[in-house]
């Protein structure tokens, strides 16, 4: 995340309202600037199979932040996305007589022979 923040005495003590409002458009741009190399980034270092999970990455507006400042965000839902992260492609996982886990969300113990990473 990319984020422009001032911390010190209240700008609109110190500066015109005008020059204020600049300096709020600049820091806007930045954090907009950064966004959108961050996407560019992302996009072009996911490697191209179906091409699919290069062409989910999503560049959101730039928003106000909760510190003050604002923020860009970029994102992709691609189930593969999280695992490319990680350095891993997906996967399958056999020749286990049994391959047991406690599952994340349920808390329930889960087993099977083949496992589709």
């Amino acid at each position: 995340m990319y984020e422009c923040r001032y911390i010190g005495p209240n700008m609109a003590d110190l500066v015109s309202e005008a020059t204020l409002a600049a300096t709020g458009r600049a820091c806007r741009e930045i954090v907009g600037s950064g966004t959108r190399r961050l996407f560019e980034v992302a996009r072009d270092a996911t490697p191209i199979e179906s091409g699919a999970t290069r062409e989910a990455w999503i560049e959101h507006p730039v928003m106000p932040s909760e510190t003050g400042g604002y923020e860009g965000r970029v994102s992709n839902a691609s189930n593969v996305a999280a695992y490319l992260e990680w350095g891993t492609r997906p996967h399958v996982e056999e020749g286990h007589e049994y391959m047991t886990w406690v599952d994340p969300l349920t808390g329930r113990r889960t087993s099977a022979r083949r496992v589709v990473n």
